[in-house]
């Protein structure tokens, strides 16, 4: 079934070359960015997770051209599509299709994985069949088909919450402290791959008070802290335990909160990088193409 699914993926990436829009070049200019400086600053609005791994082949297999004369560090201006603009015409169209073919190629082991995963979850705890079912689901959903052949976050960030789940959920039935390492990876992992996942670092001490047979408090707080410090991590640990107020907001209300505490400790917490999409809050670049 995997294999079927690898199969009808790898069809419709190759399919879709050739319906790309701005969103594409755009993400493949961050990416080429990104590899070129290691700086986190360019389309800001999304972590920089699933860019990484779309862009691993195309650092190593390829030698695209590029142009930065349209970056901005500020994030209200939103670089990325001025960058995707250049980026595409600094390369010739046959280089382009190449470069999405193989960063788009990069994300199937990931979604495959992360079925795995769901059908192992499924299998644990409610039996055989619904596994079956779910790995069925996962195969030939055209929802998961369809974003599974895209560079949008949403797939690799559904499959990272996955394999998230399972962990944790293996860490509740068996409390070692190895499975607290895992658990603490994946959970830290989550935010990388989508800003809606910040809400983990809530929802799984939540899912640990609800559990039955709750393991010790010490290991929650070492689960956390190594969430915690993979996030920091995937940032290369750009700004790491910067104080919120020598921050820039564009929001009132999140410019009005970050006086309280509860946010003044929260920004020490997390890298610079990964408060960008708040800063930036709604405001878009008029690109004019």
């Amino acid at each position: 079934m995997s294999a079927y699914h690898s199969f009808f993926i790898f069809f419709s990436k190759k399919l879709c070359n050739h319906h790309k829009h701005l969103l594409y070049y755009s993400s493949l200019g961050a990416v080429v960015y990104f590899w070129n400086t290691g700086n986190f600053d360019v389309f800001h609005v999304n972590p920089p997770l699933s860019r990484i791994i779309a862009g691993t082949p195309i650092a190593l297999l390829c030698n695209p051209e590029h142009d930065w004369k349209s970056y901005s560090p500020k994030p209200e201006n939103r670089c990325e599509w001025f960058l995707g603009r250049d980026f595409v015409l600094a390369n010739s169209s046959g280089k382009v299709r190449e470069f999405v073919f193989l960063s788009r190629l990069a994300c199937i082991p990931l979604i495959l994985i992360g079925g795995y995963f769901g059908m192992c979850f499924a299998s644990q705890a409610y039996g055989e069949w619904p596994g079956i079912t779910f790995a069925t689901l996962w195969t030939f959903s055209p929802l998961f088909l369809g974003w599974g052949a895209t560079l949008c976050p949403d797939m690799v960030a559904t499959s990272l919450g996955i394999i998230a789940f399972y962990f944790f959920r293996r860490w509740l039935s068996l409390p070692t402290w190895k499975n607290v390492a895992i658990a603490g990876l994946f959970i830290g992992l989550l935010p990388l791959a989508k800003i809606t996942w910040s809400i983990a670092f809530g929802l799984f001490p939540f899912l640990w008070l609800l559990s039955k047979n709750r393991p010790p408090m010490k290991q929650m707080a070492v689960v956390l802290l190594v969430a915690l410090y993979m996030l920091n991590m995937g940032y290369l640990f750009d700004g790491s335990f910067r104080l919120l107020k020598d921050y820039t907001f564009y929001k009132r209300i999140i410019a009005w909160r970050k006086r309280k505490p509860i946010f003044r400790f929260g920004s020490r917490l997390c890298p610079r990088s990964a408060t960008r999409r708040v800063r930036a809050g709604n405001r878009h670049a008029k690109t004019g193409f």
